[in-house]
């Protein structure tokens, strides 16, 4: 049940474009020796996706050698050849998307094309999986070959193409052997702690980050500066500032504060290599914010965007080529209405409250009515903006209580509607310990 349902979360919301041609009674049987045919090139992706095919085909007894034979061009290439001789003529690359990939099966061998290295290791994957491979969990003891040998493969082409750009986990477990496997469900964007040279191996954009504003602000400050915290009821009803919670967005010495703070922290994780930070309010669903008298005329939505922004301020002030996740979750589940986020933040649409018995678009669940309303609202806050995340908690093990439920149909209509509304990154969020199976003879 667990590797159906990881490939239910790959095969409806990552891939979604299939054109497949087959010719009918006709099929290719690896032989015990051949040649890989590649590029000559440095880049740590595509080499690793060669070395993987190298070594899954030993594991099913197939002898295979690389040997730099094929031009460089701008796309990228790979072919496993039945003898020196034999030549396989390239597919073209129409409709494919990101790192999406073609794999053609003639009769003297087996070509993956992709236009990203990323695509040259989603398709070793794949195509070992039509070969009988199972990715089952993490590590090589998670990876089941076929029992007699290599599947039979018919003649033709299968092109496969992303349905979101990015597509991946948040949170999840770190370590190198959940990362692989990670690679191996064709995921290319991981949110947690994660090093550089791991990232650019295994194709993983890199974010990191989490609640981490009020790690901007010590909370010793409040006795010099009670200002720059929020102020839990308006004046008129005692006004007292409270050092709990979120700050007070319109104090001056807080921007001063959370801006100095945070540039040594971009800049960090720009050396990196992360592509964003994340840096979100308390997770709190109410009664977090400010109510002096600037700020209780905005909305928690405004309140936030305006914490945000001073992030992306810092960020075009210095040159630093990363993003600011704008997270709407609880009370900040609606966009507020008066303060416009800077183009350096994109979306992060996390719906934890919702209903998984139904999609996100369904017009039969009252409670979905008011998330999908969110969603356009914030559609339209952020058009001037690009690459709005999702935050989806289909592996949530908080949420539902140590289980995985199954959503297969639920989890297909939301990707296509997300698909519509302007998602480019389709995230998961993997909590509550992710664990591999314990096997018993």
């Amino acid at each position: 049940m667990r590797r159906n349902y990881w490939s239910l979360i790959v095969g409806l919301v990552v891939l979604a474009s299939f054109q497949t041609t087959v010719a009918a009674e006709k099929t290719l049987s690896l032989p015990k020796t051949v040649t890989i045919a590649i590029s000559e090139s440095d880049d740590t992706c595509y080499n690793y996706a060669i070395s993987e095919i190298e070594r899954l085909l030993g594991r099913v007894d197939i002898n295979a050698t690389a040997r730099t034979s094929l031009k460089s061009d701008k796309t990228w290439h790979a072919q496993i050849l039945l003898s020196k001789s034999s030549s396989i003529a390239n597919t073209h690359l129409t409709g494919i998307e990101a790192d999406g990939y073609t794999i053609k099966i003639t009769k003297n061998g087996i070509a993956l094309r992709a236009k990203e290295p990323k695509g040259i290791l989603n398709g070793v994957y794949r195509l070992s999986e039509m070969m009988g491979y199972l990715f089952l969990y993490p590590g090589e003891e998670g990876e089941w070959p076929p029992l007699e040998g290599p599947e039979s493969l018919a003649l033709g082409t299968l092109t496969e193409s992303p349905r979101f750009p990015h597509h991946g986990i948040f949170n999840g477990a770190g370590s190198i052997e959940w990362l692989e496997f990670y690679a191996k469900l064709r995921l290319n964007t991981y949110c947690n702690p994660i090093e550089k040279d791991v990232a650019t191996r295994l194709g993983l954009r890199a974010e990191q980050g989490g609640h981490l504003l009020d790690e901007l602000y010590s909370r010793d400050e409040f006795e010099a500066h009670p200002e720059m915290f929020r102020m839990a009821q308006p004046d008129d009803f005692f006004g007292k500032r409270t050092s709990d919670f979120n700050l007070c967005v319109s104090s001056p010495y807080a921007k001063q504060l959370i801006q100095k703070n945070a540039l040594p922290r971009l800049l960090e994780k720009q050396k990196e290599g992360y592509y964003a930070w994340h840096a979100w309010p308390e997770d709190l669903p109410a009664n977090g914010w400010c109510y002096c008298p600037v700020c209780r005329s905005l909305s928690p939505g405004d309140q936030a965007t305006i914490a945000m922004n001073m992030l992306a301020e810092v960020i075009r002030e210095n040159n630093i080529p990363m993003r600011v996740p704008m997270l709407a979750y609880h009370d900040t589940m609606a966009p507020g209405t008066k303060i416009k986020p800077w183009k350096e933040l994109f979306l992060l649409f996390a719906p934890r409250k919702r209903c998984y018995g139904h999609a996100i678009d369904d017009p039969t669940c009252s409670k979905n009515i008011e998330f999908f309303a969110d969603l356009i609202a914030w559609e339209k806050a952020l058009a001037h903006t690009d690459d709005a995340h999702t935050f989806e908690y289909y592996l949530d093990r908080v949420l539902f209580r140590g289980l995985y439920p199954f959503l297969p149909d639920i989890i297909l209509r939301d990707a296509e509607v997300y698909e519509e509304h302007g998602i480019q990154t389709h995230l998961a969020l993997q909590v509550g310990t992710a664990f591999v199976p314990k096997l018993t003879m």
